[in-house]
């Protein structure tokens, strides 16, 4: 274990690294930022907060962070004070938000009483850095489960039973699947292959709809997809077990078996959808960077 943080309130959504390698977490009420060392750079609250912080997600220097039944905090990322007055009470949402290549940032917002449905949010990067509108794109009276997965060219949104795909440019639905999904984020890999989790097993959509595979996990899968496009699928089943499974044909292949402890899925989700090469030997639940909530 490098370092260990102790934090006496409980921790929400996910945590993000900046390029100096400064850590930025969550809790209900509180958005920390510590250096690379552990040690507290600065921590944000506020007295008008009227939810909990959802999740974090960093860009041009901004940390931004949904507020469930709030809005969306935009937080300078070197000292931690707020930046304006955000009144996008659309953007209240239970998870994280997702921020593309061009800075846009993408939110599942909480029930909209007005309209009586769920929004996929979209702020573009002059309308949060400036001010100006956003996009609103309905998704029905089904609850949202994850946050939104984003590439160039797709935007997939995970709500209960259903799956919906649509094109980044036009924001227009592609395609809607439908099953027993479970609340895993699903993953954009090479060629726009899109790999969700339904029951059991891990099944591959291709751009178009169809499905490509379906592989039964054995275990089930616990917490988290992670891909590496050079090496395959990993995912942790409910004993901790280690697999992966073949990018083309989903074939699933033991990696470790637990007997020296269970995998974390925690360290998994830090390499979640990088794009970057996948660790070959994953370093052990004992030997990862940990955050950990304080005793209460």
């Amino acid at each position: 274990v490098n370092f260990s943080i102790q934090i006496a309130d409980e921790i929400v959504g996910n945590l993000v690294i900046d390029s100096m390698g400064n850590i930025y977490v969550a809790t209900k009420s509180v958005i920390y930022s510590f250096d690379s060392q552990g040690n507290l750079r600065w921590n944000y609250s506020s007295e008008s907060l009227e939810g909990n912080f959802s999740g974090l997600a960093i860009g041009r220097d901004v940390i931004m962070s949904p507020s469930a039944g709030d809005t969306l905090y935009f937080i300078n990322q070197t000292d931690g004070y707020k930046y304006g007055s955000s009144n996008l009470y659309q953007a209240s949402s239970l998870f994280a938000p997702i921020i593309d290549s061009n800075a846009n940032l993408y939110i599942v917002s909480e029930y909209q009483y007005d309209t009586s449905s769920y929004k996929l949010v979209k702020v573009p990067y002059k309308s949060w850095e400036y001010g100006g509108e956003v996009s609103l794109i309905d998704l029905g009276n089904v609850k949202p489960l994850a946050s939104p997965t984003v590439s160039d060219d797709i935007i997939v949104v995970l709500s209960e039973g259903r799956l919906r795909v649509l094109d980044a440019k036009t924001l227009q639905t592609k395609f809607i699947k439908s099953g027993n999904y479970a609340q895993i984020k699903p993953i954009i890999g090479e060629g726009n292959v899109i790999y969700a989790v339904v029951g059991d097993s891990i099944v591959a959509y291709s751009i178009t709809g169809s499905q490509l595979w379906k592989t039964k996990a054995t275990g089930g899968v616990n917490g988290q997809l992670v891909l590496d496009s050079e090496n395959g699928l990993y995912s942790i089943n409910s004993k901790g077990n280690l697999y992966k499974y073949d990018l083309a044909t989903g074939k699933e292949a033991s990696v470790s078996d637990g007997k020296n402890g269970p995998w974390s899925v925690s360290f998994l989700r830090q390499f979640a959808h990088t794009g970057k090469h996948f660790i070959p030997v994953l370093i052990h639940l004992a030997q990862q960077l940990e955050l950990r909530a304080g005793a209460h």
